[in-house]
């Protein structure tokens, strides 16, 4: 009876074990699964990251230029404005001495 008790003892510890076994198994296998969801999200994450670190770049690099044409392109505006206030003392000048020399 002794002896069928410790049986019996010994089974019911073993039903525990497995049951504890298969119930970490689900744990460990649902983890792994999120593990695995998680590790996708961070590589698209990545590669995003990297997209948009090229894009940045590419869009540095056309902003540099368009700030250079820019900056040309106000250079010649003040050299146009400078001839054309040259230009238009010239005119005063002319229109002075004909006035002049309508007078003399």
């Amino acid at each position: 009876e002794a002896s069928a008790n410790t049986n019996n003892e010994l089974r019911s510890s073993v039903q525990a074990l497995e049951s504890e076994r298969a119930l970490l198994k689900n744990q460990t296998d649902s983890l792994t699964s999120k593990v695995s969801v998680l590790e996708e999200t961070i590589r698209d994450a990545n590669e995003k990251a990297k997209s948009l670190s090229e894009e940045n770049e590419s869009q540095s690099g056309r902003l540099s230029e368009l700030q250079e044409k820019l900056q040309k392109a106000e250079k010649l505006i003040e050299e146009q404005k400078t001839e054309l206030n040259e230009s238009k003392a010239k005119v005063s000048d002319l229109q002075s001495n004909v006035e002049q020399k309508e007078f003399e």
